[in-house]
Parts: C-alpha cells; structure tokens; sequence
C-alpha cells in the first residue's frame, strides 16, 4: 500500500507511532530493521488498527519521498 495523501489518517498514525519511538525507545540507533520495527509500531493499538509488514513498507516509502526516513532494500529503516 502506498499513502499518497500525508492527511491520510493511517498515514499520520503511523508517522506518529514512530516519531514517539525515535524520540524513545530507538533514541540512540541510527537504523532499525523492518521486523523489529513493526511490533513496536503496533504496540498499544487494537487488532483493528495493527498496521502489517505491507501497509508499513507503504508509509515508510511515503515518508522516504519526504526525506523524513529512508527504507532500504535490506528492510532496514533509517533515520534522516
């Protein structure tokens, strides 16, 4: 899934999910992998609202076009 529109309330869900991980929990690591990134994102949400591994490679490729983070083809996501 590609979000195409940053209003998108997955979209700013996600985005949020993991701002708050950066700033906590993954502070001090420059890359995390995809695997390990997911069900920390899906952390506190409600079966409805987890987000799979599809959907996340989605909002990560959003925010890569917005130079916010880069996901590589490794899977491993990385802060920009």
């Amino acid at each position: 899934m590609i979000f195409n529109n940053n209003n998108n309330k997955r979209f700013q869900l996600f985005r949020s999910k993991l701002a708050k991980l950066f700033s906590t929990k993954l502070q001090d690591n420059e890359n995390v992998k995809l695997t390990d990134l997911v069900p920390l994102i899906n952390e506190g949400l409600t079966t409805e609202e987890l987000f799979g591994s599809a959907e996340a490679v989605g909002a990560l490729q959003a925010m890569g076009q917005s130079e916010e983070v880069m996901l590589d083809d490794d899977g491993v996501v990385w802060k920009i």
